[in-house]
């Protein structure tokens, strides 16, 4: 029985390893990505500054990596959420910033397809009325 039960131990560590290991790789990718990113800053209109323009920047990496989907999300809107979660954190900064509006409006469209495609209608609708709140939010 001690054999058994220490042959299934070694068996189910080394699963747990191999996650474990995915996971930290994944969370320093994204230390690496996201240090820097001023998420406390104000939403004022752009005066074009090398800050501000380093600040876009960094926004858009860390969005652009969100998109790799590097946690390798099998379903689709877990993986469109993170992507919107993370246009959402950087429209609290880039407010002023319309590419960045359209952009994210623009994925949640592309998202809201794929999903009905899918057959998550409901999911769909939903992101679909996000959209349309998301400009009128702005205007």
């Amino acid at each position: 029985l001690q054999s058994v039960n220490s042959t299934l131990a070694e068996k189910l560590i080394a699963e747990r390893n191999k996650e474990y290991q995915v996971a930290k790789r994944i969370s320093k990718s994204l230390e690496q990505i996201t240090r820097g990113l001023n998420r406390q800053a104000v939403s004022v209109p752009p005066r074009g500054t090398a800050a501000e323009i380093k600040q876009l920047e960094m926004w858009r990496k860390y969005i652009q990596w969100e998109k790799t989907n590097p946690l390798g999300t099998e379903e689709y809107a877990h993986f469109a959420k993170r992507v919107i979660f993370a246009y959402e954190q950087a429209l609290l900064c880039l407010g002023y910033y319309p590419d960045i509006w359209y952009e994210a409006s623009l994925f949640q469209q592309q998202a809201a397809v794929a999903l009905a495609e899918k057959g998550d209608v409901k999911l769909a609708a939903q992101m679909n009325g996000e959209v349309a709140r998301m400009f009128t939010a702005f205007y």
